[in-house]
């Protein structure tokens, strides 16, 4: 049963996926070549496109998760296409699987801001990063090219 701490401006929310599922919980880290992903390169950032391509690559590891009773699926940052994330819901109810799925940029009125979609069977749950890396930060003074820090 998931738990609820409510915060000034957050929400936390604690699953017990081992009292909830099994005593032993199946974990798949991925790490996928960026190179076989279509992307666009922003001034300082790299977009992954929502491409057909992008997502059959995903759905590969998608199809060895479910068939190996995966619990929790971990995809990279930078990995997600935004329109790829219904169809991690798909797979997070069919196969009761939890899935982080990677990151991805959005844009805001500030600059851009790396989203992580937080699948669960029961929905989607998203985080920002607080702490953008140097690389990512824009290397102009106010400039909307870059991730902005969120708290």
């Amino acid at each position: 049963m998931a738990q609820s701490k409510q915060g000034s401006d957050y929400e936390v929310k604690v699953e017990n996926i081992i009292a909830a599922r099994l005593e032993k919980a199946r974990v798949m880290i991925c790490q996928l070549d960026f190179d076989q992903m279509e992307h666009e390169e922003g001034v300082r950032l790299h977009f992954v496109l929502d491409s057909p391509k992008n997502k059959e690559y995903l759905r590969r590891y998608l199809e060895i998760a479910a068939s190996k009773g995966v619990d929790l699926l971990v995809f990279p940052e930078l990995t997600m296409p935004t329109g790829f994330v219904s169809e991690l819901l798909d797979y997070a109810k069919q196969y009761e699987m939890y899935i982080v799925g990677g990151t991805y940029y959005k844009k805001t009125d500030k600059g851009y801001v790396s989203i992580c979609p937080i699948v669960m069977p029961d929905g989607v749950h998203y985080t920002e990063k607080i702490n953008p890396s140097p690389f990512e930060k824009s290397s102009f003074k106010d400039s909307a090219d870059g991730v902005i820090p969120t708290s």
